[in-house]
């Protein structure tokens, strides 16, 4: 199966590509500073040379987006969501129209539709931090 994951460089990111290319997959990671044989120079957000590699895609897990480890004020709130739909806007640019009245989509090659919600992360407390 070929397999995209933009923003693939961090922790989640490694491991996943770790366990699929050990399971036989070809794995391309879609990453602005790329530092091996299988990351493909992208930026989120314009639409370049890393489209092709859409190209007879399987699967594209979108791992992009701003850290979630940060306070959670309404810009950094903004910031996260932010950057998550236009990473998603832009890589899905090459397969997937992206506009409709509700907010941002993605009508994929399925034919399914997936649309963002405005909902912010939610801050959790673990259950040693509870009095």
């Amino acid at each position: 199966m070929k397999v995209l994951i933009p923003g693939g460089t961090g922790q989640v990111g490694a491991i996943l590509d770790r366990a699929l290319t050990a399971a036989g997959h070809d794995v391309t990671v879609l990453t602005r500073r790329p530092a091996g044989p299988r990351q493909v120079a992208w930026d989120g957000r314009t639409l370049g040379p890393w489209a092709d590699e859409f190209d007879g895609a399987d699967a594209v897990i979108n791992l992009a987006g701003r850290s979630v480890s940060c306070r959670y004020t309404p810009a950094n709130l903004q910031d996260m969501m932010d950057s998550r739909v236009l990473s998603t806007e832009g890589s899905t640019s090459r397969g997937c129209t992206t506009s409709t009245s509700s907010g941002p989509s993605c009508s994929c090659w399925s034919g399914t539709t997936w649309t963002a919600r405005s909902t912010s992360p939610r801050r959790t407390r673990s259950p040693s931090a509870r009095s």
